[in-house]
């Protein structure tokens, strides 16, 4: 990943290089009225936990290769994705961090707890919904049944 050098995160970093990040993946409210019996407000999520050692990386063609993959991935084959002066300008202004994963801890709330017909029940309460995280939620609960 990269940081900006105004942002003093990277200075505590570098100083403090145990880290724990934290990927939340898709979330959402769970009503109980989507439930064929009793049951209370909750909430379904995925996320992932990365202990580790955090190294702070200030060279300039480490830099140039994440930002090229990077952008490579969101921008794709897109013409004029870059203007040929303004990588070099930019990576004077970032500083680099990758992580060493020391441990990982991935967990999921996809309302497993509950029968198979509450959990078709949320599924379509949330695809019904529209929002991302609703659906992406729908999708991983699909999956499990």
């Amino acid at each position: 990943g990269h940081l900006a050098k105004a942002n003093p995160q990277w200075q505590h970093l570098a100083a403090n290089p145990q880290v724990l990040a934290m990927f939340q993946g898709a979330h959402a409210y769970v009503s109980p009225t989507w439930y064929a019996g009793a049951g209370v407000p909750t909430w379904n999520y995925t996320a992932v936990h990365v202990y580790g050692k955090v190294r702070v990386i200030h060279d300039t063609a480490w830099l140039q290769a994440q930002v090229e993959r990077l952008s490579h991935y969101y921008e794709g084959d897109t013409p004029n994705a870059w203007i040929p002066s303004y990588p070099a300008k930019m990576l004077e202004a970032v500083v680099g961090f990758e992580i060493t994963i020391e441990s990982l801890q991935a967990k999921y709330k996809l309302s497993q707890n509950r029968s198979t017909v509450d959990q078709h029940n949320v599924i379509q309460a949330l695809e019904a919904s529209g929002g991302e995280n609703e659906c992406g939620v729908a999708a991983l609960m699909t999956k499990r049944l």
